[in-house]
């Protein structure tokens, strides 16, 4: 059998030129690398309370950041909700920020321990989470992002 393993190059942010996503039905957009390739995520059951998501793939295929965005039919604070859907968020510091507008809970490393932030912010009754690859991927998402 032939090896189809792929082997991914991590490639340095441009700087330049960006193109824009827009969900109107979640009320974002966000701006992003010309470079990177946005794809839309096909609903996934397994995932409790899926709206949306897209990916954001850079030119040779690595995935750098994704935006998810979930319901909040209960109307839980975002904290509460996080307890109640991310049970590893809260097991390294975390720190306040606004992005698109809005106050969000940034875990800046994973749960290894590494450079891969992870934020959620509340809109409306929806709860979106960014999360990047590394932390230059999560901000150059995160500095794009909008909310309307």
């Amino acid at each position: 059998m032939a090896d189809v393993s792929r082997t991914f190059q991590y490639e340095t942010i441009p700087t330049g030129e960006k193109k824009e996503h827009t969900d109107t039905e979640a009320g974002y957009s966000v701006a992003y690398p010309t470079e990177w390739t946005i794809c839309q995520v096909a609903f996934n059951a397994q995932i409790p309370d899926f709206l949306s998501a897209v990916e954001l793939y850079d030119a040779g295929g690595l995935l750098r950041a994704s935006i998810y965005v979930r319901s909040n039919p209960a109307g839980l604070t975002l904290e509460e909700w996080i307890k109640a859907h991310d049970a590893f968020f809260y097991e390294n510091p975390t720190e306040e920020q606004v992005i698109g507008g809005a106050r969000s809970l940034v875990a800046p490393l994973n749960f290894d321990k590494q450079p891969s932030p992870l934020a959620y912010l509340q809109h409306g009754q929806a709860v979106i989470s960014i999360k990047g690859l590394a932390t230059e991927d999560f901000e150059a998402v995160a500095s794009g992002f909008n909310l309307r």
